[in-house]
């Protein structure tokens, strides 16, 4: 993958260029972990977080209208630790909703904490 920004820089009588990732739009998507606190993710934090950030698919409306927000969705962990019965709580919009619902659905397994309740509510920060 290219970057998607050029900078052309003038180094003591040498040009140079430089390629490097624009930061002026960076757009992913991250999992808020304050909004849990009965289940978690069998690899931990980290890395659910780095697997959100990797196969989630920010919606072209999203990135063409600057849309900005969260998707909150709930669902039952069931023993093997995949997630069923996924539900959108709070809606950001309806490509952001079935993103989340899918991102999930095939994401890793989690845990339930010893003597919590089998439903966790997820926030995902777009």
């Amino acid at each position: 993958m290219y970057p998607k920004h050029i900078t052309w820089r003038n180094n003591v009588g040498k040009n140079k260029i430089v390629l490097s990732k624009d930061a002026s739009n960076p757009r992913t998507a991250t999992i808020v972990k304050e909004s849990i606190d009965n289940v978690e993710p069998v690899d931990g934090w980290e890395n659910y977080n780095n697997y959100i950030q990797n196969n989630i698919e920010i919606p072209k409306k999203v990135l063409r209208k600057n849309i900005q927000g969260d998707v909150e969705v709930s669902f039952d962990v069931q023993s093997n630790g995949k997630p069923a019965n996924i539900q959108v709580d709070k809606s950001l919009c309806a490509p952001c909703d079935k993103e989340t619902k899918e991102v999930i659905e095939k994401g890793p397994s989690w845990r339930v904490k010893p003597g919590q309740s089998n439903r966790a509510a997820v926030k995902i920060r777009f």
